[in-house]
């Protein structure tokens, strides 16, 4: 396994579902409430967020049977087109379902693909460290994540853990400067 999530020492966790929208407003900054409360796919934000593809590349992948069970863990990166690290998520599936999804696509684009109808439950927010993280990102400081179950049919489906490098919301102010400057470029025209 590249990462462990054992590794991740957090130092604040939200309970999704047992916390008030203050509570995201008052500790989560705007730019990432955007990010970690989303429940569209992280692949296409990241793509609108970057102006590029954001490209997957799978660490690892491996099963292993709990009792009766046989689970399916993917952990992947995502990367910005210059092959920067945008995000790890790592996703845990407790049946054979993954087996209809492309192991090369990121899992939102496949749900689109496939045309499933999915529900995202948001567990758990977190804010933390991580020195292994911090060096691939290559970045000091806090590092935010996310952990949330995806729903098929009202059955679970795959639970994810995903951390975000910090320099992510950085690509809000590149998206606001590109705005104004196309703003002023459209005002000549008018």
């Amino acid at each position: 396994m590249i990462f462990s999530h054992k590794n991740f020492h957090k130092q604040l966790i939200l309970q999704a579902q047992h916390t008030s929208c203050y509570h995201f407003n008052y500790y989560i900054p705007k730019e990432w409430q955007l990010i970690l409360m989303n429940d569209g796919s992280l692949t296409q934000s990241l793509t609108s967020l970057t102006g590029e593809l954001a490209n997957l590349k799978v660490v690892e992948e491996y099963s292993y049977k709990l009792i009766d069970n046989i689970r399916k863990t993917r952990q992947v990166w995502l990367e910005d087109y210059k092959s920067n690290k945008l995000a790890l998520a790592e996703s845990l599936w407790p049946s054979p379902k993954k087996n209809q999804l492309s192991n090369h696509k990121p899992i939102g684009q496949s749900f689109i693909e496939y045309q499933f109808d999915i529900y995202k439950d948001i567990h758990e927010i977190y804010y933390g460290y991580c020195s292994y993280l911090e060096n691939i990102f290559n970045c000091q400081g806090p590092i935010w994540g996310r952990k949330y179950t995806i729903y098929y049919q009202k059955k679970r489906l795959a639970t994810l853990r995903e951390i975000f490098a910090p320099e992510v919301i950085d690509f809000f102010s590149i998206q606001r400067e590109n705005n104004i400057k196309f703003t002023e470029v459209n005002k000549e025209y008018v």
